[in-house]
């Protein structure tokens, strides 16, 4: 179940000024990006063989990436893939208000689990490795009848193309069934647009 926004956002102004302006009706793209969509419903090929030699650490999977996908939209989308198919999210960490687990790039990369921050670290480290212009973004989530205050949140924001996009590779990676067990299940684009 994809419950959250869908992952890109079409912008032309810069972060600083993107993040201030309301979200465009639905079909605006001043990017030309309709050239990448719709995005396939599959996860990216590379993501699942991933050589054991390159996938030991965020720099040499990055450099890999860079590697063996010369297209940054496809990059971008094999990094977003690797992260929501190989972190899982860490349920217990996020239940309890207490202690929580560092949520830096090479911690959430070593144990393989994180919270939203953590999923935000390492798409900025692995997509900086893989050669591509990624921002750490922090404010609140709200889903459809929720508080209008929201939770605190982490995503990131991609430059592609000269254009900034939102990618939420937390919301892409599952669910809380429950509100305590992390299932995984990779949000790909069709199933978010048919969530909308």
């Amino acid at each position: 179940v994809c419950d959250g926004v869908v992952s890109f956002y079409l912008s032309e102004a810069p972060l600083s000024e993107s993040l201030e302006q309301p979200i465009p009706e639905a079909g605006y793209d001043p990017t030309g990006a309709e050239d990448h969509w719709p995005q396939p419903t599959t996860p990216h090929p590379l993501v699942t063989a991933v050589p054991e030699e390159w996938g030991g650490s965020i720099q040499s999977l990055g450099a890999w990436l860079a590697q063996e996908e010369p297209d940054p939209w496809e990059r971008a989308r094999a990094v977003h893939d690797w992260i929501a198919l190989n972190i899982a999210y860490d349920a217990e960490a996020i239940q309890d208000g207490g202690y929580r687990p560092p949520q830096d790039a090479d911690t959430v990369f070593r144990t393989r689990e994180g919270v939203c921050a953590g999923y935000a670290n390492l798409a900025v480290a692995l997509g900086r490795a893989a050669d591509l212009e990624l921002a750490y973004v922090v404010g609140d989530a709200r889903s459809l009848g929720e508080d209008t205050d929201g939770v605190k949140h982490a995503w990131n924001a991609i430059r592609l193309d000269g254009h900034w996009y939102l990618m939420d590779v937390t919301w892409d990676a599952g669910h809380l069934e429950d509100g305590k067990t992390f299932v995984a299940e990779l949000c790909l684009a069709d199933a978010a647009r048919s969530a909308l």
